[in-house]
């Protein structure tokens, strides 16, 4: 992380169903709260994505206004002093489909999420990685995705089955969990796929 990433420190995810409701409302907050605008794109189906940075309070005054005046957010979230795993993910050209930025070996296990919404990706991944130590993270969000996200961990086994327990604790209160699994010990062939087909 950098300095500046560090002194700002919280990050808000705000998911919209219209590209162009989610332009007005970056420009809403924009005119009323301090933050940095960390990335605005558009997301199969149609949906709008806002990452939103700076000070807790002002972030959850941003989400707050956005929340009070009236505007179709799908999903949100504000993480607290995210997660370098997911800052690095999020960094990544792999979390929007770019080229493979993951070295995945075949030991230990893999653990996979996949979400009705990519805020909800994100919030699970900022879980899974506070709560247990997990070799390897990306979240994954693209048109080929079609508006859904995926979280991909590694770790031994042990921590990625409490990794999913905990991202599933949250993604099933709030109805996003579309599956779950954890693959112990996959074959170097199940590796090869998620790297070259997947990742």
């Amino acid at each position: 992380m950098t300095d500046h990433e560090q002194r700002q420190t919280a990050l808000g995810l705000l998911e919209f169903g219209s590209v162009v409701e989610g332009i007005a409302a970056l420009d809403a907050i924009m005119k009323t709260v301090r933050v940095e605008p960390r990335r605005g794109q558009v997301v199969n189906p149609g949906k709008y994505l806002l990452l939103i940075a700076g000070s807790f309070g002002a972030v959850q005054a941003a989400i707050e206004h956005i929340s009070a005046n009236g505007y179709s957010v799908l999903d949100v979230y504000m993480l607290g002093n995210p997660s370098g795993q997911v800052i690095a993910a999020l960094r990544a050209p792999s979390s929007a489909g770019g080229p493979d930025t993951v070295d995945m070996v075949a030991a230990g296990a893999v653990g996979l999420l996949e979400t009705e919404t990519v805020v909800a990706a994100i919030a699970a991944a900022d879980i899974v990685a506070k709560t247990v130590f997990v070799d390897k993270l990306d979240i994954r969000f693209s048109e080929r995705f079609g508006g859904k996200g995926v979280v991909f961990f590694q770790g031994e086994t042990a921590a990625v089955q409490a990794g999913l327990d905990a991202g599933v604790a949250y993604l099933a209160n709030n109805g996003t969990l579309i599956r779950q699994l954890c693959l112990a010990h996959p074959t170097a062939e199940v590796i090869a796929h998620l790297r070259t087909d997947i990742l």
